[in-house]
């Protein structure tokens, strides 16, 4: 009996030595990583986006007819209002060019009724065959004449005083005037260039981009700016005061390299706090609250063909999945598709994994 136990216990450990051998290459292929759960939520998360100041408009004041300074009647950088004089020039010659076209209006006038006076009579006699209808013919038409040439004379009665209005320059808008060159003595002509600019800083503008996943309402379609007014509440800081704006204009196109879109709001800017050419973080607020997938920005990645995540299945091995990114906030991604509530992403260990490679879980 016991030569027989003998022999029977060593053929126990080749068997187990083969099942380790087996096994153990599985053990040793599980890579270690650590996962974050895929979560949804419901809450109106903003964001904050840079934007930049743009006034709405910037006028070019420049003359519009030649003449001298003769009085500048704004401070630079005062604000003005529209229809203020800024500049008087000279107005002398287009004032007696005036009072010329009126007496060029008046004698036309007098013509006039000569000729008609002188055509009435010749009616007259025409119908009763006194003169000749040739006589008649002839004295409609000097009629006609003196009548054309009344217009004529109003006429340039009209540009003459179109001519002395030019010598008054006027603000067309309410604005901050910039800085002029010009000054009272000198001469100035249309091909004078800019005499001053005056920009419109109540309202103001402020232009910033949006992802395009963001912009596009539903797959295959992109919001207009009423439905982009209905998505998106924008809104500043100035001076520690948040101020609301409204969504104006939207761009007609998306930018390849910054797969965003250009979008512009206009913000009530009474004190003229906020200045052309400035830069200012916008903040956008969901009108109402979406249910959203987010998952930390670790776990999102980035190759030439856009963005994926690697998934931990419900088998224990490594997925890589495709990703649509709706926006950031702060260290979270907002994805619109690639991923569902309760997956778990890998932030850790992704760059050792490969397609249906097991890992281990270690958090």
């Amino acid at each position: 009996m016991r030569e027989t136990h003998q022999r029977y216990i060593p053929m126990k450990f080749p068997l187990l030595f083969v099942l380790l051998a087996l096994f153990q290459p599985a053990f040793a292929a599980a890579i270690p990583v650590r996962v974050a759960v895929v979560e949804q939520t419901t809450h109106a998360a903003e964001r904050h986006v840079p934007g930049r100041i743009e006034a709405i408009h910037t006028v070019e004041i420049r003359a519009r007819t030649e003449g001298v300074i003769t009085q500048v009647h704004f401070r630079d950088g005062q604000y003005v209002k529209k229809g203020d004089v800024l500049f008087e020039l000279d107005d002398a010659e287009p004032r007696a060019a005036v009072r010329l076209a009126q007496a060029e209006v008046k004698s036309a006038e007098a013509t006039l009724r000569q000729a008609q006076q002188q055509l009435s009579r010749f009616e007259s006699l025409g119908n009763s065959n006194a003169i000749s209808r040739h006589d008649v013919d002839n004295a409609r038409m000097q009629r006609d004449v003196a009548s054309a040439a009344l217009e004529q004379a109003k006429a340039r009665l009209e540009t003459r005083n179109v001519t002395l209005a030019y010598t008054r320059i006027t603000s067309p808008i309410d604005g901050r005037v910039g800085h002029s060159q010009f000054h009272a003595g000198s001469l100035v002509n249309p091909s004078s260039g800019v005499l001053v600019d005056v920009v419109q800083l109540d309202p103001i503008r402020i232009a910033f981009a949006l992802e395009e996943g963001a912009f596009a309402t539903k797959a295959g379609q992109h919001a207009d700016i009423s439905a982009l007014k209905r998505a998106w509440q924008a809104r500043i800081d100035s001076n520690g005061q948040r101020l609301s704006g409204e969504l104006t204009s939207v761009d007609n196109r998306i930018d390849p390299r910054t797969a965003s879109v250009m979008l512009r709001a206009e913000f009530a800017n009474p004190r003229h706090q906020l200045l052309p050419g400035g830069n200012v973080n916008v903040y956008l607020r969901p009108a109402s609250a979406q249910p959203v997938l987010t998952v930390p920005a670790a776990a999102v990645q980035q190759n030439g063909e856009g963005f994926f995540a690697w998934v931990v299945n419900a088998e224990g091995k490594a997925e890589k999945r495709p990703l649509k990114i709706a926006g950031q906030i702060g260290q979270q991604f907002e994805i619109s598709s690639g991923l569902h509530p309760g997956e778990r992403a890998i932030t850790d260990g992704a760059q050792r994994v490969q397609p249906g490679a097991a890992v281990q879980i270690l958090n």
